[in-house]
């Protein structure tokens, strides 16, 4: 299990974190999420980092920009 820093772009108010925060938890696998509106980053473990490019794309249908 590996810790994960993504950068997103795109978030502006607590409603986006939360939006973040659930396309993250969508993905198999992902747990200890963190997501921070002032840095604009997204923290967390994943079980296989085979699952990165998951993560990635549920982000980016959520509406942000990794």
């Amino acid at each position: 299990m590996g810790k994960i820093v993504l950068d997103v772009k795109g978030m502006t108010c607590q409603h986006c974190v939360h939006a973040v925060t659930m396309a993250i938890q969508s993905v198999d696998g992902t747990e200890d999420i963190e997501v921070y509106l002032e840095s604009g980053q997204a923290e967390f473990f994943i079980e296989d980092e085979a699952n990165i490019d998951q993560v990635k794309e549920a982000i980016h249908e959520a509406g942000y920009q990794v």
